[in-house]
């Protein structure tokens, strides 16, 4: 990580798009493209979450209430605490959520904005500048019916594992 460098070549996927059970294979929202990542890639980007994580955590950059993407909570955790903030009112308040799943949230990070967010949040440079490196110049192939495409810009730029926030 110190030198803020993502090899080139584990920048290239190949995207196998598999027919969705019970979907018309007519229609692109008939496939679930599954991308195949080099594992070195892979585990460099779990060595970065790792990383990132402890400085996220260590810094107190998110909220307490924030469950989602910690390590050591999950969604059961917050319906328990949800729960219990109920039934600690003693119905003497109103309650009320707002869950959201944001489709395609992955796939549609601004580089820019992220990069900008984390030089304000004062991450180190070297995870500002891997963050930037790992997230251009990526390359896919669309593989369907074993036909593989060129390759072309991936333009879902986001690691699954890496915080954004």
């Amino acid at each position: 990580m110190a030198i803020a460098y993502h090899p080139k070549a584990w920048k290239s996927t190949n995207t196998i798009a598999l027919p969705k059970p019970g979907k018309s294979g007519e229609q692109a929202g008939g496939y679930r493209p599954i991308s195949l990542i080099n594992i070195c890639s892979k585990i460099l980007e779990k060595v970065v979450y790792n990383r990132m994580n402890y400085y996220v955590e260590k810094k107190h950059i998110l909220p307490d209430n924030q469950y989602a993407g910690r390590s050591g909570s999950s969604t059961v955790d917050l319906l328990l605490k949800m729960v219990h903030d109920i039934k600690i009112s003693n119905g003497n308040a109103s309650a009320s959520a707002l869950m959201i799943d944001i489709k395609g949230a992955y796939d549609n990070v601004n580089v820019e904005k992220l990069v900008a967010i984390m030089r304000d949040l004062r991450f180190p440079k070297a995870m500002i500048s891997w963050t930037s490196h790992f997230t251009t110049e990526r390359t896919t192939r669309l593989i369907t019916h074993n036909i593989p495409t060129n390759k072309v810009n991936d333009l879902r730029v986001a690691p699954s594992q890496v915080y954004y926030i």
